[in-house]
């Protein structure tokens, strides 16, 4: 799983839309919606840790679930 998939099940697991995600972070829904149809646009890490506050998970959390390739 990657970070996009990652926010993906997130969201879907509280049953939001896109624009919903963006609301609930504070960016724009053309930025969430650039996460998933740009290939290389990923959020920054302060993005990130937004996410992991809206959700209520740490960060290691949000990593736990990634495959990291090494």
């Amino acid at each position: 799983m990657d970070v996009k998939e990652r926010i993906d099940k997130l969201r879907l697991k509280r049953g939001w839309s896109l624009a919903r995600l963006a609301l609930e972070i504070g960016v724009s829904d053309t930025t969430v919606y650039s996460w998933f149809n740009e290939q290389n646009y990923q959020p920054s890490r302060k993005t990130i840790e937004e996410i992991c506050d809206v959700f209520g998970i740490t960060l290691a959390e949000f990593y736990s679930d990634i495959d990291r390739d090494t």
